[in-house]
């Protein structure tokens, strides 16, 4: 996987991508060096309506422990207009 290391306001990420189609395989997020990061895992990517690809399964970790097992089972996507344009 292709990592991106981020920092914003004392918050350190890890985004994790696959090289070959750039889907976001998932990322860490720690506030304290010390303590083991928040791990989200995407998988079981499928496309919505619009043709963007989302993914239909979403786990969240926390040290050696799975939090949550989360699958998406609908999506409901709204174009956004800019009144500006």
């Amino acid at each position: 996987a292709e990592v991106l290391r981020t920092n914003l306001a004392g918050v350190n990420t890890k985004w994790y991508f696959n090289p070959t189609d750039s889907k976001l395989l998932g990322y860490e997020v720690s506030t304290d060096r010390e303590d083991d990061p928040c791990e989200i895992h995407f998988s079981d990517y499928k496309k919505d309506s619009y043709g963007k690809e989302l993914p239909g399964k979403i786990l969240i970790k926390y040290g050696d422990k799975e939090y949550a097992s989360l699958k998406v089972n609908g999506r409901k996507l709204q174009k956004q207009f800019n009144s500006d344009a």
